[in-house]
């Protein structure tokens, strides 16, 4: 992309380090420290990630997750199992929230 009579007389003015030297002596690969951005990618990326997950979780399964956590609490405070009391026969068994 450079006319090769004229290589010379262009000069560099960024980055410091190429300040006033001649293109022909500019490495391009100075410019692309991409360690930062690779960094700050997968984080983002990643969070984005677990948060499409989790709504798609709570979406379609909130109303297990749900059941599950007040299973989980009732039995912690030591609330009554229907199952587990003797002599609460019932024909149907039923759990509302």
């Amino acid at each position: 992309w450079l006319l090769p009579a004229l290589s010379d007389q262009y000069m560099c003015n960024t980055p410091l380090t190429y300040f006033n030297c001649s293109i022909v002596d500019f490495d391009p690969l100075s410019c692309k420290d991409m360690t930062p951005f690779q960094a700050l990618y997968i984080l983002s990326s990643t969070a984005v990630m677990m948060l499409l997950v989790s709504a798609l979780l709570v979406r379609f399964q909130g109303w297990r997750i749900q059941f599950y956590w007040t299973i989980l609490i009732n039995r912690t405070l030591g609330f009554s199992d229907a199952r587990v009391e003797e002599g609460r026969e019932f024909e149907y068994d039923a759990y509302v929230i």
